[in-house]
């Protein structure tokens, strides 16, 4: 049985030769792409969530101000998600 995310099977291509493809907008460019690596935005953010909640929580406990805690929960979110999208993804597209 022919698995379609078989890598032996699917061409390596480069990330300029994709954009070509794609803009032509003759050709399918499914085959060249690895669903296998595909990462889903947004789902990090779920431990973020939990930090916050723990943080609040704390910071109820510990009598601290809820506004700076909020600002440094907003501030760390931010850092998390530029760090996120910062990050380097390869120049080529692998199958």
């Amino acid at each position: 049985m022919n698995n379609k995310n078989d890598k032996s099977e699917k061409p390596l291509i480069s990330a300029e030769e994709l954009d070509r493809i794609f803009d032509e907008g003759e050709e399918d460019i499914l085959e060249y792409l690895d669903f296998s690596k595909a990462r889903r935005p947004g789902l990090y953010l779920s431990k973020i969530s939990e930090n916050y909640q723990e943080t609040i929580q704390s910071s109820k406990k510990n009598k601290l101000i809820t506004s700076i805690t909020m600002a440094l929960l907003i501030a760390s979110c931010i850092l998390a998600i530029s760090t996120f999208l910062d990050s380097d993804l390869d120049s080529e597209v692998y199958d």
